[in-house]
């Protein structure tokens, strides 16, 4: 491609058109960054979201001098280049097991639709969470609305975290078995499941009942590292009070990114 320099953008950087189409681009073209003015902020949000105490939108935006909207949308920039599935195969034993996140649809307009033209807008499924009082909704409602992750971790330290639609059978098979070695051996607790996708796989497999080793039970089976990925997963998300549920991926890729640090999500922002 036969390039020349074209000016510079509104941001100060460098713009370049190419001779034979006339099109323009600069280095930030097609990147997390592009259209950023205040890219200063930008990148401090990227450091705050990587540091130890990650702070919520409302703060890290009274400290950046911006509004709430703006630290936002800066977030689910970052989030969304962060690497998604990145398909690292675990090996020798692999801990599996689910935790549970209740639904959220926080940011969603679907009350203030239906309470403005019912006619139009159909009632949500369910109330507000916080329209149940202070018992809190039935235990059928909230076995419903709850959302299960699967958690999978091996001992070289390898961890994925992946939100599926319920816990059956055919849905931990999609996403474990793509994620782990055809000679694993599988630690899980009492859910049949897991035996029955181990057996069907031709994987060695040991299960813990309700994750507790008994007498007989080697020293080295356990599920304390994948125990220890779901207490990580629940400490992050406490100071977000509950993330959307659609943005459920996002904030698993982003608690495992922060073990990588800084330099690494900087280099996927310009990537």
């Amino acid at each position: 491609m036969d390039r020349q320099r074209w000016g510079r953008t509104r941001t100060d950087v460098q713009r370049y058109r190419c001779k034979g189409c006339g099109r323009t681009w600069s280095g930030l073209t097609g990147t997390a960054v592009e259209r950023i003015h205040l890219r200063g902020q930008f990148l401090d949000t990227l450091k705050d979201m990587m540091g130890d105490a990650p702070r919520s939108c409302r703060k890290l935006a009274k400290a950046l001098g911006v509004s709430r909207h703006t630290a936002w949308r800066w977030r689910m920039r970052v989030l969304a280049s962060l690497p998604g599935d990145s398909r690292e195969i675990l090996g020798g034993l692999v801990e599996a097991d689910e935790t549970f996140q209740r639904e959220s649809r926080k940011g969603s307009r679907e009350w203030v639709r239906h309470l403005r033209a019912p006619q139009i807008h159909p009632a949500p499924p369910r109330l507000r969470w916080q329209d149940y009082g202070r018992k809190g909704p039935p235990q059928a409602v909230v076995r419903q609305y709850q959302m299960p992750l699967l958690g999978i971790a091996d001992r070289e330290g390898r961890t994925a975290l992946l939100r599926m639609p319920d816990t059956k059978q055919p849905s931990i098979e999609a996403a474990l078995l793509p994620r782990i070695a055809p000679d694993v051996f599988l630690l899980s607790d009492g859910a049949p499941q897991y035996g029955a996708i181990a057996k069907a796989a031709g994987l060695g497999y040991w299960m813990l009942v309700a994750g507790r080793r008994s007498r007989i039970t080697p020293a080295t089976y356990h599920l304390n590292t994948v125990n220890g990925l779901h207490a990580r997963w629940k400490t992050f998300r406490r100071p977000f009070c509950g993330p959307a549920t659609k943005n459920l991926d996002g904030y698993a890729r982003w608690m495992l990114a922060r073990a990588e640090g800084y330099l690494p999500a900087f280099r996927r922002l310009l990537g």
